[in-house]
Formats: C-alpha cells, sequence, structure tokens
C-alpha cells in the first residue's frame, strides 16, 4: 500500500498504511522524511500585501462556522454577506455554532471544565432563540448536515476518563450515523469505553451526508502520543472506517481563547480533506490529505504547525486556481496542489500576527489578525467595530424549562469535578 509523500517542492515515495483496517494497540511507527529548507523570503521582503483592513478592533476573533465563518467580540458577534455586515449579540460565556442558516448557542459552557456547570443549547428561530436542551457534557460540536437536519457531537459528563464520544441528531428527520463501539480487545479492564476513538476534537459534515469525527486516541489508549484518528462515514452508510492517519497531533501554541480548532483543517469535499499535524516522533509540520480514497501525506516545509489552513479554488481541487492558505507562527502562506515551493503573503502593516484564514463563497480569502481582520476581492464598507461600552449588546433568551430534556444520561448534579460535596444523581437519557 504505497503511497506519495508529496512536498511543497517536490515528491518522494514512501510507504504508508492508509486504507481502513484494525488498530492494534502498538505504536505507530515514526515516519521520517526529509524535505528541502524554505526559501529565504519573509513577509517584509515578499513583495505588497494583496489584501485590505475588513474589519478594525481589538480582541476580534474568528470562529468556524460550518462552511462560513463569522466574528466575535466581547458580547457580541459579526457575520458578512453579500448584503455587507450583520451584528448580533452574545451573552457572557456562550458560542455559536451551526451554520449561518442554522444558527445554534451553546451558553454557561466551560469545556472540561474541573467545575461543571450544565450548559443550555438554544436554537435561533427568526428573531428569536428558543431552548432546545441541557448540555450535561464535557464538549459539543454542532454542524447543519443532510435535508436541513443538524448533527452534533458530544461528549458526555464522566468523573474521568475515558471520554468517548456520541453522535446525535437535533432537528430533522435524518437518522446519526451509529458511532463505532470499543469492544473485545479494545475494551479495558477499568471504566467502560463508550466509543472506540476518545478525545474527539472535530466534527466534519456534508449536505451530501458524509461524516467524518477527528479524535486523539483510540480505547484503550493504544499509543503513549497524541496520533490523529479519522472515524468516517460515506454518504448513506450507518456504519463507518476507522483511518489512522500519519500525522501526531500538531504544537499549535496558540492562546486557547483564540484557538479555533483543536486539530487545524479544511474540507471543501469529502474527496478533498486537509489535517494539520506533525510527523509521528517529531515537531515537523506536516497535513495529511484525504482524496476519497486514502491519506497521502505532505510536509509543508514551514516554519512551524500550520495553525489555520483554508482551500482556495474547485473544491475537488483540479481547478488551475486552487491554492492551499496555511497560518504558521502568525504569518500566512499559499502553495499550489502540484506542490511548487510554499511562498509567504505579507500583510498590511499594523494589523498583528495572522489567527486564522478562511475563503468565503466568493472566493475571496479573509485572514484574522490580533489587531484587525483583512481580505482580498470585493467586499463592503469596512466594519469599525463599536467598543463595549458604545456597542450596548443585549439579548434577551429563555428560560430554561422546569424539566429540560438532557442531552445524555451521564451523571448530573448541583456540583462537579472537585467543586463541592453535593450528593450526585443519575438521570435517564434525553430522548435523541
Amino acid at each position: 500500500m504505497g503511497t506519495v509523500a508529496c512536498l511543497l517542492g517536490g515528491c518522494h515515495h514512501a510507504t504508508l498504511s492508509s486504507r481502513p483496517r484494525p488498530l492494534p494497540p502498538v505504536k505507530l511507527a515514526p515516519v521520517r522524511l526529509r524535505s528541502p529548507g524554505l526559501a529565504s523570503a519573509t513577509i517584509e521582503d515578499a513583495g505588497a500585501s494583496p489584501f485590505e483592513v475588513a474589519v478594525t478592533g481589538e480582541g476580534i476573533r474568528p470562529q468556524r462556522l460550518g462552511r462560513s465563518w463569522l466574528l466575535t467580540r466581547d458580547e457580541s458577534y459579526a457575520q458578512h454577506d453579500a448584503s455587507g455586515w450583520r451584528l448580533g449579540c452574545l451573552p457572557p460565556e456562550s458560542a455559536l455554532a451551526g451554520s449561518p442558516e442554522h444558527l445554534w448557542m451553546i451558553t454557561k459552557f466551560n469545556s472540561y471544565s474541573a467545575c461543571h456547570e450544565d450548559g443550555d443549547l438554544l436554537r435561533k428561530d427568526g428573531e428569536r432563540w428558543s431552548f432546545v436542551r441541557t448540555l450535561d457534557v464535557h464538549d459539543v460540536r454542532v454542524e447543519s448536515w443532510i435535508g436541513g437536519s443538524t448533527l452534533a457531537l458530544y461528549v458526555p459528563f464522566t468523573e474521568g476518563p475515558p471520554w468517548g464520544y456520541a453522535l446525535a441528531v437535533l432537528d430533522g428527520k435524518a437518522v446519526a450515523p451509529r458511532v463505532m463501539s470499543a469492544q473485545g480487545e479494545h475494551q479495558p479492564s477499568g471504566p467502560a469505553c463508550t466509543s472506540r476513538l476518545v478525545q474527539a476534537t472535530s466534527l466534519v459534515t456534508f449536505a451530501s451526508g458524509e461524516v467524518f469525527v477527528l479524535a486523539l486516541n483510540e480505547c484503550p489508549e493504544a499509543s503513549d502520543g497524541q496520533s490523529i484518528l479519522a472515524e468516517r462515514w460515506a454518504a448513506g452508510a450507518r456504519q463507518s472506517s476507522v483511518d489512522r492517519l500519519p500525522l501526531d497531533e500538531p504544537d499549535l501554541d496558540l492562546d486557547p481563547a483564540i484557538s479555533q480548532e483543536p486539530i487545524p483543517l479544511t474540507a471543501p469535499s469529502p474527496s478533498n480533506v486537509w489535517v494539520s499535524g506533525v510527523l509521528p516522533g517529531t515537531t515537523e509540520p506536516a497535513l495529511a490529505h484525504f482524496d476519497g480514497r486514502d491519506w497521502s501525506l505532505v510536509v509543508t516545509n514551514l516554519p512551524g504547525s500550520v495553525t489555520s489552513v483554508a482551500w482556495r479554488g474547485t473544491v475537488e481541487g483540479g481547478g488551475s486556481d486552487a491554492q492551499l492558505w496555511m497560518v504558521s507562527r502568525g504569518r500566512v502562506y499559499r502553495g499550489r496542489p502540484e506542490w511548487q515551493p510554499v511562498e509567504p503573503v505579507p500583510l498590511p502593516g499594523g494589523v498583528g500576527d495572522a489567527v486564522a484564514v478562511w475563503v468565503d463563497d466568493a472566493n475571496a480569502v479573509w485572514v484574522g489578525a490580533e489587531h484587525a481582520v483583512v481580505a482580498t476581492g470585493e467586499w463592503a464598507k469596512p466594519l469599525a467595530w463599536p467598543a463595549p461600552a458604545e456597542n450596548d449588546c443585549k439579548v434577551s433568551l429563555p428560560p430554561r424549562p422546569a424539566a429540560p430534556r438532557s442531552m445524555s444520561g451521564a451523571v448530573k448534579s448541583a456540583s462537579r469535578g472537585g467543586c463541592g460535596d453535593d450528593k450526585e444523581h443519575r438521570v435517564p437519557a434525553g430522548d435523541l
């Protein structure tokens, strides 16, 4: 099962096992590829910037929202479409998920907090928010899926590992894919595994029905490192296959407050998926590419891990305009799919380090930086984001019902995780 490990600047043959197969609890042998050094061009001498400032303001955070992105700042958010900018309000300690057409809000929620408090999941209906259920979970990801339905990945609350995950359809008539369970040799003698993969971090869905889940380990732990694994479902399939990517978890070195993806990725189509990481056993940055059948390895030659990545061009990757845009060590780079040497792309002066890059439906490239958001192409008048004192942003949320539905049947109590001595109770699982 040989594959070609393409470098940005050349291709080297390597032998990587990439087809779906059982994953025995052993270490994956490190893959070591030598790559040419990055050209000496720097941001300062890379030429004029193709970007212009689109949004100004401190503390702006880009957030992926399905196939789109939005910006959050303090207790407000901004979306950009063909008609210009739209501003909305957020309550404290909340986040948005789903898509611009199917918007969801997660409130009072702190992922994997030692002092756990159940959050609420709300759905936007017109201009109002509706309560859906409580979130007695460690983590949750929400994405639009097929036929107008919404799929959620959640990690049920437990007092300790292993942290398995489950999938549930929140609305619509679709049926959630069946998560692969840990059976036989994959079932430990300690706490039970609720799923084959644990530490799930990313959910990717497609309107055609395919689903990808990325995770950092399997149960029981099969390695000492943080290997990236993918569980994926073909369109219409209930059963999944699991792949071990030839990558370890990337060294993001980011402030958790602005890190949007535990594993940076871009997935323009089910046969064009890119995942960031490092070569196993090293700190050398690399990308794994899924072409609809196999995973291949691409060594990026960048100065550090790819902390954000976006695809620009035709979704299947065959167009002459196809490019990968990447952020590494606060700088922006782009490369061609035929793997000519990667080149730096300068930002306008004074915007600070790059945090995230994304591409909109018009193929314009956007970059979220420390002090501004910049963009290429045609877009509406720049947004000068009001300061919090000037914004006067308020949002009215519905109260939690007296007997709310929960996301899972995990432990539910007034205080958990060492935050008190209240007696814990079991509650039945919510009807998903």
